[in-house]
């Protein structure tokens, strides 16, 4: 075994590491709400950037699509959950 090299996968954090970033997204375009061009282009921007993250250090295009895909539901999932959250108080 002396002498041999050993090789392993690189784990990427999964986008539960990136929840801060989620919750900020999710917020700033509920902020953004009725202004498209703005939402969009700021959607846009956060998208790309995490697909270029995913593919620092040797990421593949797909790591990159995958970690954007992951982004994007996680997104809509908080999106979602702030929603119901908003209208229990509303009824309450």
């Amino acid at each position: 075994m002396q002498g041999e090299l050993f090789t392993a996968d690189v784990v990427r954090f999964p986008v539960d590491g990136r929840i801060y970033l989620v919750r900020r997204t999710a917020r700033r375009l509920f902020e953004m709400e009725g202004d498209k061009a703005a939402s969009n282009e700021f959607w846009t921007a956060t998208c790309l950037q995490v697909k270029a993250d995913a593919m620092k250090d040797g990421g593949t295009e797909a790591d990159g699509q995958a970690a954007m895909d992951q982004f994007h539901a996680a997104v809509m999932e908080e999106m979602r959950r702030v929603a119901w959250d908003e209208s229990r108080q509303e009824m309450a």
